[in-house]
């Protein structure tokens, strides 16, 4: 059982590309799809599937016994996220939030 990425989920088509590339999509049997990472996770947590996730999200998981990692290194990907915002001033709470997530 195959838990999935939605297709307005661009976290999807990476994990789309891999499946892919790998020739698993005849051996995953697709039975839930959702958008958001933590959806999937629970539905995992619960027993009823399998799914790529963010290593930021399972680790605990993992470590706590609850999760396995499946698969070997060429089935993961590696991904940055990066926020772009027009140059000059926005409103209050844009300034806000891009000051919060601001690391310099």
């Amino acid at each position: 059982p195959y838990l999935r990425f939605g297709p307005e989920a661009p976290l999807g088509w990476h994990v789309e590309s891999i499946v892919a590339a790998s020739g698993l999509r005849e051996r995953l049997n697709p039975v839930y799809e959702n958008a958001m990472s933590g959806a999937l996770r629970m539905r995992v947590r619960e027993g009823l599937g399998l799914a790529w996730l963010p290593a930021s999200l399972v680790e605990p998981d993992i470590d706590a016994g609850l999760m396995a990692v499946a698969g070997g290194e060429e089935h993961q990907r590696t991904l940055s996220v990066r926020l772009h915002r027009m140059n000059g001033r926005a409103n209050p709470l844009v300034e806000r939030i891009w000051q919060h997530l601001d690391p310099g």
